[in-house]
């Protein structure tokens, strides 16, 4: 609370200093968002991330990274709120201009492929789900490697749409070697390895 206090005062000094689209003002919008989104306040941070962004791609352009990170924290939140629908083009969008400002295999696109995937998975289109999270899976494993935490996120997310599908064996199979890997670089009492279990 008193971080919240401190950050709104800071935010209305800077409006008025600095004024409401300099970007120091819009970082401090942002900041704001992300204190309401750790107190699960989501509604909050939904209208800021939703005004910053909306600033973000009026100043700085909508491929500037601050621009695109207000992106993901605005799908983020929506997800957090279960509004899947509102954070499905958000992703879709996102991922597209990450594959073109920061190419395809670099972690925060991957990011952004899983995060599409998952939301797919959220709305019941478990085949888009599988159709993306095998390319995520696919690019993970080049660029980070086949035993990467976020490499196993993906190989479990996917046995997931396959237990959905109703593909019990391909589920159970996949969550083995999921596990397996996650209890060998993780070790066994890890949260993600216990899911995996």
């Amino acid at each position: 609370k008193e971080a919240e206090s401190l950050y709104i005062e800071v935010l209305t000094l800077s409006k008025e200093i600095l004024g409401e689209d300099h970007p120091s003002t819009l970082s401090r919008m942002y900041n704001l968002a992300g204190i309401y989104n750790s107190q699960r306040q989501y509604e909050k941070a939904g209208l800021l991330y939703a005004d910053t962004l909306s600033l973000r791609r009026e100043i700085l352009g909508e491929k500037q990274p601050r621009t695109l990170a207000s992106m993901g924290m605005l799908a983020l939140t929506y997800t957090n709120l279960g509004r899947y629908k509102d954070a499905e083009p958000l992703y879709a969008e996102l991922l597209s201009l990450e594959k073109e400002v920061r190419g395809e295999k670099h972690p925060l696109t991957l990011a952004s492929m899983h995060n599409l995937a998952l939301t797919y998975t959220n709305l019941g289109r478990y085949n888009d789900a599988e159709i993306l999270y095998l390319e995520t899976l696919d690019k993970k494993k080049e660029a980070l490697g086949e035993k990467h935490p976020d490499t196993l996120a993906s190989m479990h997310n996917l046995s997931n749409v396959y237990l959905n599908q109703g593909r019990y064996n391909e589920s159970i199979l996949l969550l083995l070697e999921t596990l397996t890997l996650r209890a060998e670089t993780l070790g066994e009492k890890h949260p993600d390895t216990l899911l995996s279990m």
